[in-house]
């Protein structure tokens, strides 16, 4: 049964019909994607499946060629087995591969920073959960991050926050009504500074063996300047659009400059990934800073 089902998986899906972001309608291969995933997990788990939702910068409306995943969240039935869940997931990177979403990892050193990606929810494209971890918000089981990690560094609040706030169920039933509404407090943008901050360093301590080192100094800045901006504002914009905000105060200018010219058209800076620990602290330090002068002056 399996194998029907993985020869299923493997053959021709047809284009189906879903209220799409223009971003996913506008590229045949993600289109062609997005619709194969769909596509497979009826097939595969029939009335398991809850609802499959599209988030980050396909959503957006600011998509970087050489960075932008497409991330999806597929809700499943809480008492779905979890080994069927593993197989499904497993099956998933076959279809990653063939509509080029993600690559083969060869050596040692690139399945290492697989591993190290798939704990912490980095450049992973799609995530199976169950009912209850979604609407209950349970940031671990949502994104399948390691759930230490994410309980003593990951700013989880801000990061559902965020999430909810750009996410587009395609398909199935709209739960982004049903989940818990997430506390941002200043602790989360402590540990978003942390967790920023050694990502950036990890960065740095690898550069001179992987051109990944890039795109982990990229991420920092780009989650930093997120948080950063949700937790100031209680927006979630594009990138771009929060950089120029942090510009037009002078905070970071050349970095945060540097990082729109790197997603629009990316190249090795070792500069870049030197400088962006600094930048990382500069940029929650700027805004930890603006958040207790607001406190201050509703006190007074």
């Amino acid at each position: 049964m399996i194998n029907d089902k993985k020869n299923a998986f493997l053959g021709v899906f047809g284009m189906l019909s879903f209220n799409m972001p223009k971003n996913v309608e506008k590229n045949g291969r993600v289109r062609g994607y997005v619709d194969a995933l769909i596509d497979f997990f009826r097939r595969y788990m029939g009335e398991n499946l809850v609802s499959v939702i599209l988030f980050g910068s396909y959503v957006e409306g600011e998509v970087s060629k050489h960075l932008s995943d497409v991330d999806m969240i597929i809700v499943v039935d809480g008492k779905l087995d979890k080994k069927l869940i593993k197989k499904a997931s497993n099956l998933i990177k076959i279809l990653e591969l063939k509509y080029g979403i993600s690559n083969n990892c060869y050596s040692f050193f690139d399945k290492f920073l697989h591993a190290l990606e798939k704990g912490t929810g980095m450049f992973i494209s799609h995530f199976i959960c169950k009912y209850d971890d979604f609407v209950n918000g349970n940031f671990s089981g949502i994104f399948s991050t390691n759930r230490i990690l994410s309980k003593v560094l990951a700013p989880s609040e801000i990061v559902l926050a965020t999430f909810q706030k750009k996410a587009q169920t395609i398909w199935g039933k709209d739960l982004l009504n049903e989940m818990r509404k997430p506390k941002i407090t200043i602790i989360q943008l402590i540990k978003s500074c942390y967790m920023n901050f050694l990502l950036s360093v990890g960065a740095l301590i690898i550069s001179p063996f992987s051109k990944k080192a890039i795109k982990f100094s990229m991420e920092a800045v780009k989650w930093s300047l997120h948080s950063c901006s949700f937790c100031a504002t209680g927006e979630s914009k594009a990138v771009e659009k929060e950089g120029k905000n942090f510009i037009k105060n002078g905070i970071c200018e050349k970095h945060i400059k540097r990082l729109i010219s790197l997603r629009k058209k990316m190249a090795t800076d070792i500069r870049f990934v030197l400088k962006t620990p600094i930048t990382v602290l500069k940029i929650h330090q700027t805004t930890l800073k603006k958040l207790r002068n607001q406190k201050k002056r509703q006190k007074n």
